[in-house]
């Protein structure tokens, strides 16, 4: 079973987040796609977090490489 995942829930599974778990059930579970923006609302997530200091520049480069592991598919934009 295929589940669209938003870049917050993707998040979550990698920065150690409330919901942790229940995120980590749902890849194990299916297969997680995500929308074709999803790359840019990651980097987004993770950058915020860099500017208030929460990561620093190398956790931030491997948390980017986690998520776009974790989630490698992504659907194009439906119109």
């Amino acid at each position: 079973m295929k589940a669209v995942v938003d870049a917050s829930v993707a998040l979550k599974l990698v920065l150690r987040e409330d919901g942790r778990e229940a995120t980590r059930r749902l890849f194990v579970r299916t297969e997680p796609i995500a929308p074709d923006i999803f790359r840019l609302e990651v980097a987004n997530g993770i950058a915020k977090r860099v500017r208030f200091r929460e990561l620093d520049t190398t956790q931030a480069a491997d948390a980017f490489e986690a998520v776009l592991q974790a989630v490698p598919t992504c659907a194009p934009r439906i119109l």
